[in-house]
């Protein structure tokens, strides 16, 4: 059965999901044919309500018009590739025509919204008048072409028509340029308008030239690509006119608001697109015909009269035009849905009532499944009826048509007859009498294109003459093409059409021909020959409602040459005849016949009323009926559950005591429970089943004291018949204390008697807690010392003390020294034991009522009340730090941390908390300066000073982001070779007022902020690109020293690893970082790792000021060092100490033995330079040699050393 079950979801999941493709998103561009306006309003309202992002593309709508007014063509965009797809009309028809491989997806515009137009005093009633006048229209444009084809339409050859090359504006009119023009119904009628004019109207679709309006259109390569594209664009498209056509007035606005015009514009664009909007019903004629409903011979109707206007270059298949109908677009039928949605129905309801146990819940999932399967069935029942009137619907319209088409027909076919008749009476006739006869028929009925008469069966009258030439002499015997309808027409002695086919003088028409036979003298009846007439189908077509898109219905004809069903379709699709709803019936034709085919456009059941209220009713009796489940089985669980009710509430109750340890009881008058719970008798801590329980025998399991408080608040509700709701601490007697939460309320018995009722709950271990959180809260959880939240609280009652009796009062700020490194070296378990042995002598030292706490990390603070005099704070003072200077022994180490100590007193150095703490730690960190390990007063040269620190701080900050700081260079001379070879970069400060500020002011306060790390970056940034040039430029090899700071080295931000990505830059000449021995010390591990990284770069290392910090040979050896500098403080007591000479002395013979090289800082003489020189000393910088200078003074310095030497 599960297998059974995973089986159906998954084939539930993937029909499911093969209707939900999730689509990329698309890029796609829609090309215009006109400018933006309401004309294109359902291709915004895709864009903007998310009907393209829903089908996964991303699309960008353009005008045909650019912001300078240039005109842009919508079918050269596509076929150029510019676009994806383009709105256009004609120039479809007529580019395929001219080799370009564009294809139809789905008209829009259902009629054309061209029109010719005058002015009231000019009439234009039909296109005999309009011939007359001239007429402007654009030339080569498609507007015009429709106009001619109404005149080829009307046998007026557009060649003789006076077409002007005006603007085709209102004011061309107005101004006597023309006394038409062609344009587009809406733009002019809104200009009249606007003008307040009035204007005749010609429609060439009166007319038979029921061209389509604005189509959608593409290319086949773009068709080819990706068609699945291609339809989801033409669905979300539809999709946007629906919701334009139902939101008209918010499109319109939003058009007008957002989208610009760069050609034509109007006076209010606003009500330009709104009075659009009124009137494009008359274009879309939705919803009598779908939206983007497409007609095949409609399509080979316009096709013929382009062709007949020279239009079509090379002739092609109409079908080939239309390579998505859209009428598959809009929605195909699905007879068999409603029979799949029964039986998937019944699968579920099976699966229901196989998986699911509840009874009530079955029904409640089984009910909507029934009654949608019955409304499914009923549905289908009604629709089989509503599909009958809809065919008997189609029928009458159908009949319509065959009879417009017989009649229409018949008319002409006797006509001919007539012509058969009067030449049977009188076949001597001359040209003149067959002129005359045949010009009074021609005049009656404009359908027939010519007649012709061939004795002989060859066509020797024929009236027009003029065009007609080619016809002359034709043998009908010969000719293959039309020989078997004469003959036909010979063997049957009767009326034949045939056709529609080509004619040889051109065209396309139906041909109705008539034999004439005649009696001799004799009586004998002869054949004399036949007559015959061209019948134009377009004007057949056009008086019959085949091309009337109102009438709803897709229509074909089939039966060329009147062979009926058994002849070739020649109107519209050949599918009409093989869809399932279509309605056939003939159309008799003299001795032949045509069948009519046709179906509707639209489904009668879609919003049907009959089928919307069978649905709504199945709902709502669906409702009731779970309703009435719902109700019943809540009925039914309702009486269960209080079956079970006083079961459950006992065993509930007794839960609930055990989890909750709570306890009820009842206590009457005297003393006794009459009623006690389980839980209870365990708080009070007696035995169950003892007899009677009294409270005297409670109150015995306590001490004395807490059994009376417990005796008398009993006794006082009781006399009071108040209720209480109380905590209680008791003491049990060798077991501890015991919290109790007591509730209790007196209340009258039937019987006049009171009673005291209430809960009992054991909350010790609530107290518990709430003890530990307060002493997490307050406490620090490692040393055991009171936190930063119970210090503010300490020292602000203090303070408040110390103001109310006048008394002073001390806070000291302690900080343990070379802490950090006890971490580092040993871990944090040892440093862990340091800090609880260092709180435990900081406590001994100081008195019970002052404030010990643990400020953060290795920081402490101490708070002394009623201090009375400076000296007795020193010897406490000098106490803790002889204390905490002890060593300390953890486990098998002894470390060794002195203490930094900063003194502040209230109300001498502050009057609030936050500042003493500060000013003590101002304190503190002067004697870190110091050389740490002692203590100090709070001055206010120390504030002074932190200030004028603040104040320098934010001006580096300043000077940093403004770019203020510069790189000095110093040049380093080698003694050996007498040139120099070196410099090192330093950087300096200058102020915008032109001062400078000294190294050592802030540099130091870099390092503590980080500002060091940018700085050194920018230094060995500036300096390299500049001594790369510079070498470039002078030929040299000038080597490059850079300082680095400690924390840069261990630093892991942006800023240091750029420093470490430019150092290691390939670079063209010797580089040089100089690091103090200080930072050898600090974190030995960390460092070699880092300039083991830099060696291995091609980077040399150096020690700078060698011998004034912690000096180890062994560093020298362990660490790839390349050199050290002889600090300036050995070398400027040349020659006044000779202990400092031979202290020089000695480190450059060990130099010499480790292969290290020596740089001499602080040459200031000649007696130092040359003091060096006799040792052997590698190199020298110093003032002696050159001064810190900028990058041009530099240049120039090197530039003046090579051409004329450097002299020292």
């Amino acid at each position: 059965m599960r297998l059974f079950s995973a089986v159906f979801v998954f084939v539930l999941a993937t029909a499911w999901g093969s209707g939900l493709r999730a689509q990329d998103g698309d890029s796609v561009v829609l090309q215009l044919k006109w400018e933006h306006e309401f004309q294109f309003a359902g291709y915004y309202a895709a864009k903007w309500q998310g009907f393209y992002e829903r089908a996964g593309l991303n699309v960008e709508i353009r005008p045909a018009t650019t912001p300078d007014g240039e005109f842009i063509s919508p079918s050269e965009e596509l076929l150029n590739g510019n676009a994806d797809f383009a709105v256009g009309g004609l120039d479809v028809l007529i580019g395929r025509g001219q080799g370009e491989h564009l294809v139809v997806l789905s008209p829009i515009f259902q009629n054309s919204p061209i029109a010719a137009f005058s002015l009231e005093g000019v009439p234009i009633d039909n296109p005999q008048q309009l011939s007359r006048l001239r007429i402007a229209a654009i030339s080569n444009d498609y507007l015009r072409t429709q106009i001619e084809a109404m005149f080829l339409a009307a046998g007026i050859d557009p060649a003789s028509v006076n077409f002007v090359n005006e603007e085709i504006t209102l004011e061309t009119l107005l101004d006597g340029r023309a006394d038409a023009i062609v344009t587009y119904d809406v733009s002019a009628r809104y200009r009249a308008r606007e003008l307040g004019i009035t204007l005749n109207a010609l429609h060439p679709r009166d007319y038979g030239i029921n061209f389509y309006g604005d189509v959608l259109f593409t290319t086949e390569e773009v068709v080819a690509r990706d068609p699945e594209l291609v339809r989801r664009f033409v669905r979300a498209s539809l999709e946007g006119w629906r919701y334009a056509l139902e939101n008209r007035e918010e499109l319109a606005n939003r058009i007008s608001a957002e989208l610009p015009r760069y050609k034509y514009l109007y006076n209010d664009t606003f009500d330009y697109n709104r009075f659009f909007a009124e009137h494009i019903d008359e274009y879309l004629l939705y919803p009598v015909v779908p939206l983007g409903h497409n007609q095949l011979a409609r399509w080979q109707s316009a096709y013929f009269l382009l062709s007949q206007l020279g239009l079509i270059e090379q002739p092609y298949s109409v079908e080939t035009l239309l390579s998505m109908p859209a009428d598959t677009i809009e929605g195909e039928r699905e007879g068999g849905l409603q029979w799949i949605l029964v039986v998937m129905s019944a699968i579920a309801i099976l699966l229901i009532v196989a998986f699911v146990s509840k009874r009530y819940l079955r029904l409640l999932l089984i009910t909507p499944l029934l009654f949608f399967g019955v409304q499914q069935l009923l549905e289908i029942r009604y629709r089989i009826t509503l599909d009958d009137e809809q065919r008997l619907h189609v029928s009458e319209q159908l009949s319509t048509v065959r009879y417009q088409l017989e009649s229409r027909l018949s008319n002409n076919l006797s006509l001919i007859n007539g012509l058969a008749a009067f030449i049977a009476s009188n076949p001597d006739f001359t040209q003149q009498e067959f002129d005359t006869y045949a010009a009074t028929v021609i005049e009656r009925e404009p359908a027939l294109i010519n007649l012709a008469a061939a004795p002989g069966l060859v066509i020797r009258y024929i009236y027009p003459l003029a065009g007609n030439e080619a016809a002359l002499g034709l043998d009908y015997t010969s000719n293959a093409n039309q020989s078997l309808a004469v003959q036909r027409t010979v063997q049957t002695e009767s009326m034949v059409i045939a056709g529609p086919l080509e004619l040889v003088q051109g065209g396309n028409a139906f041909v109705g021909r008539a034999p004439v036979f005649t009696t001799d003298a004799s009586g004998a009846r002869r054949l004399w020959g036949i007559v015959s007439a061209p019948i134009s189908a377009a004007s057949i077509y056009g008086d019959s409602s085949l091309f009337d898109p109102t009438i709803g219905l897709e229509i074909a004809i089939r039966g060329r040459d009147g062979l009926g069903a058994d002849g070739e379709v020649f109107f519209g699709s050949a599918d009409v005849f093989n869809h399932p709803d279509v309605v056939t019936m003939p159309v008799v034709l003299g001795d032949g016949s045509w069948q009519l085919g046709a179906y509707s456009l639209q489904d009668i059941a879609v919003g049907n009323p009959g089928i919307l209220l069978l649905r709504g009713l199945a709902a709502i009796l669906c409702v009731l009926t779970m309703i009435g489940i719902f109700l019943r089985s809540r009925t039914k669980l309702k009486e269960e559950a209080y079956e079970q009710l006083i079961f459950r509430n006992e065993q509930f109750l007794r839960e609930v005591e055990t989890v909750s340890r709570v306890g009820g009881w009842r206590l009457d008058a005297n003393g006794v429970f009459t009623e006690v719970s389980e839980q209870c008798m365990q708080i009070f801590g007696v035995t169950a089943g003892a007899g009677v329980l009294t409270l005297n025998e409670v109150c015995s399991q306590y001490t004395d004291e807490t059994s009376r408080t417990l005796r008398s608040l009993v006794e006082r509700v009781q006399q009071r018949h108040q209720s209480f709701d109380t905590e209680l601490r008791l003491e049990r007697p060798g077991r501890g204390e015991i919290w109790l939460h007591i509730r209790g309320e007196m209340i009258s018995l039937p019987n006049g008697n009171r009673e005291l009722v209430g809960a009992i709950q054991d909350v010790t271990k609530s107290k518990e807690a709430d003890k530990l959180i307060e002493y997490q809260a307050n406490y620090d959880s490692l040393t055991g010392l009171a936190n930063r939240t119970l210090l503010r609280d300490r020292l602000n009652s203090a303070l408040a003390m110390s103001r109310r009796v006048s008394t002073k009062l001390a806070v000291l700020f302690i900080d343990l020294d070379n802490f950090k490194s006890v971490n580092d070296n040993l871990g944090h378990d040892v440093g862990d034991e340091v800090l609880v042995e260092a709180s435990r002598r900081i406590c001994h030292c100081v008195r019970e009522v002052d404030t010990v706490a643990r400020y953060s990390g290795d920081e402490f603070i101490v708070v002394l009340r009623d201090v009375f005099s400076e000296s007795a704070v020193w010897r406490i003072v000098d106490e803790i730090v002889a204390s905490v200077g002890e060593p300390f022994k953890v486990n098998t180490h002894q470390v060794y941390c002195g203490a930094s100590l900063g003194i502040a007193f209230f109300p001498d150095d502050a009057e609030d908390a936050e500042t003493l703490i500060i000013k003590a730690d101002q304190a503190m960190y002067e004697v870190k300066k110091s050389g740490r390990n002692g203590w100090q007063f709070y001055t206010q040269e120390m504030q002074r000073k932190s200030e004028r620190r603040h104040t320098l701080f934010n001006e580096l900050v300043a000077a940093v982001k403004n770019k203020e700081l510069s790189v000095h260079y110093q040049p380093i001379y080698s003694l050996a070779e007498k040139r120099i070879v070196g410099c090192e970069a330093l950087v300096r400060w200058q102020k915008p007022d032109g001062s400078f500020v000294p190294p050592d002011l802030f540099i130091p306060l870099a390092e503590e902020s980080g500002l060091v790390i940018r700085i050194d970056h920018f230094v060995l940034k500036s300096a390299r690109e500049f001594i790369s040039a510079l070498n470039r430029e002078l030929g040299l090899k000038i080597g490059l020293s850079v300082n680095v700071s400690t924390r840069l080295l261990y630093m892991r931000d942006e800023s240091s690893q750029a420093w470490f990505h430019e150092i290691k830059q390939q670079h063209d000449m010797p580089m040089i970082v100089e690091i103090t021995e200080r930072v050898l010390v600090e974190d030995a591990t960390r460092a070699l790792q880092v300039l083991n990284d830099l060696s291995e770069a091609g980077i040399q290392i150096s020690i700078d000021d060698f011998g004034t910090g912690y000096s180890g040979l062994s560093y020298l050896s362990r660490f790839p060092v390349k050199g050290f500098k002889i600090d300036r403080s050995f070398v400027a007591r040349i020659g006044e100490l000779k202990t400092e000479e031979s202290l020089i002395e000695t480190m450059l013979l060990m130099a010499e033995k480790l292969q290290l090289k020596v740089v001499a800082e602080g040459v200031e003489t000649q007696e130092q330079l040359e003091f060096l020189t006799a040792l052997q000393c590698d190199f020298a910088q110093g003032y002696h040699v050159g001064k810190p200078m900028p990058d041009d003074q530099f240049r120039q310095f090197l530039t003046t050393s090579m051409n004329n030497g450097l002299s020292l």
